[in-house]
């Protein structure tokens, strides 16, 4: 550890350079089995032994897999035996997060400076990544085509509703599942954006918002307002048939007994339906995108039907206009010289 007072632009580089190529943080892992399990395990599922009963075996054959279960057992016995194991190696964050980890530090060292803590601001004479590096990348989102093409395939799936309105609304996952019936106003067709649901350690987490912050209210197209009837009358169904075991709990996307999707799931699945849609259609594919994505496919589409970029800022909730231009720069180029042409129309008086 260096002291405060000795660190120099020198250190910093040297962070810099280590955030860019190894600074992501992996989430632990499982250790792998030992191959001895593993085998024992194939035995006793090929003398016809049940899931459960060879969790059971193995517990009182192996000490330390005293919390061994039969779900356990059978995702290692679905694994390839001769397939090793991948570890995953550690990679770099993005140039923008490290060029505000720069921001940030050389905000402190200069409140340190002030306050006769260090002699000078390291931060001044490092080397950031520069702000070209730092510019976002073009987002990956789909046409209007691919876009119907994915919800096509997907009619039949219990995520269609919460696809959809992620595709028309533009919010973020956590903002769509965090979604409650008291904060839709159909008659209006309006929709108040305000807690999110995320995940911490696998568990869902809903986090309510700040007093602070206001909450963000969007209108809803007609065909979402009608999808959002369809789908809170087969719900007040669901409720009826299972009683007391549905957990009402006002979410307007969640399971079939009324509690909140889990978002790495949900996600999962978007990414697994992509791969069955490309899988039965090698002639039509799409291109494989996040779920994120739906969020861009959205402000794209927006864009280069003509919306007024502070409109479309406006309904993703930048803080502002920059951050909109800054993320879909592929998309305003165009724009200005649409607007050209128009300006140059007038003038001509054609």
């Amino acid at each position: 550890m260096i002291q405060l007072q000795k660190r120099s632009p020198v250190d910093l580089n040297q962070l810099y350079r280590r955030l860019l190529e190894s600074g992501r943080h992996r989430p632990g892992r499982r250790a792998s089995r030992s191959p001895a399990l593993s085998e024992r395990a194939g035995e006793l599922r090929a003398a016809g032994l049940t899931y459960e009963r060879v969790a059971g075996q193995l517990r009182s054959e192996f000490e330390e897999e005293s919390s061994l279960t039969k779900n356990a057992v059978a995702a290692m016995l679905r694994r390839h035996p001769s397939e090793p194991r991948q570890t995953e190696q550690a990679t770099g964050i993005a140039p923008r997060t490290v060029r505000y980890i720069h921001t940030i530090l050389h905000a402190a060292l200069k409140d340190a400076l002030r306050w006769n803590r260090v002699v000078r601001n390291a931060a001044d004479a490092a080397t950031p990544p520069s702000a070209a590096a730092a510019r976002s990348h073009r987002p990956h989102a789909w046409t209007a085509e691919e876009l119907r093409a994915f919800l096509d395939f997907t009619a039949d799936s219990p995520y269609l509703p919460a696809w959809i309105f992620l595709a028309t609304s533009g919010c973020r996952r956590g903002e769509c599942l965090g979604l409650r019936w008291v904060d839709l106003d159909l008659d209006q067709a309006t929709a108040i954006i305000s807690r999110q649901v995320t995940a911490l350690d696998h568990r869902v987490i809903v986090k309510e918002p700040p007093k602070t912050k206001q909450a963000h209210l969007i209108r809803l197209d007609s065909g979402t307002v009608a999808m959002l009837k369809r789908l809170r009358t087969d719900q007040a169904q669901a409720k009826l048939r299972l009683g007391p075991g549905y957990h009402d709990e006002g979410y307007v996307f969640c399971r079939f007994d009324g509690q909140p999707y889990h978002p790495e799931r949900f996600s999962r699945e978007f990414d697994r339906k992509q791969q069955y849609l490309n899988r039965d259609n090698p002639d039509q594919q799409i291109p494989t995108i996040s779920l994120h994505g739906l969020r861009h496919t959205w402000a794209t589409l927006a864009l280069r039907a003509g919306l007024d970029i502070k409109i479309v800022s406006e309904r993703l909730n930048h803080s502002s206009t920059h951050i909109t231009r800054e993320i879909y720069t592929h998309v305003t180029p165009p724009m200005q010289s649409d607007a050209a042409e128009r300006v140059a129309r007038l003038i001509r008086g054609s």
